[in-house]
């Protein structure tokens, strides 16, 4: 089997995968913007009567949903026309987002 150049085999890219999947995790992990994001979301499901493992299932939720947000971002700014389409308009972008946070604040 001859193997492309720049390809990757199948224990490379999952290798690779887990890699990204860590280095993404942690990233997120140590942004001081996503943890009181996440802080502010929990605290509104937790109380002190309920047992820890609802917690662990919260957290569990919560990375789930992150894992899931970044790998739709990743799957469609990885296209080339999606990508491109975007950084053509990436102002509207910008602009919308900034009155959606300026609302919230």
């Amino acid at each position: 089997i001859h193997k492309k150049q720049g390809s990757l085999s199948w224990q490379e890219g999952q290798v690779h995968l887990l890699k990204s999947l860590q280095d993404g995790l942690l990233t997120t992990l140590s942004n001081p913007k996503a943890i009181v994001y996440f802080v502010s979301v929990s605290s509104q499901f937790l109380r002190p009567d309920q047992n820890w493992q609802w917690g662990v299932y919260l957290v569990a939720i919560m990375i789930s949903i992150t894992l899931i947000w970044f790998s739709l971002v990743a799957f469609f700014i990885g296209h080339n026309q999606v990508r491109q389409k975007f950084l053509k308009n990436q102002f509207l972008f910008t602009g919308l987002m900034g009155i959606v946070l300026f609302y919230f604040a």
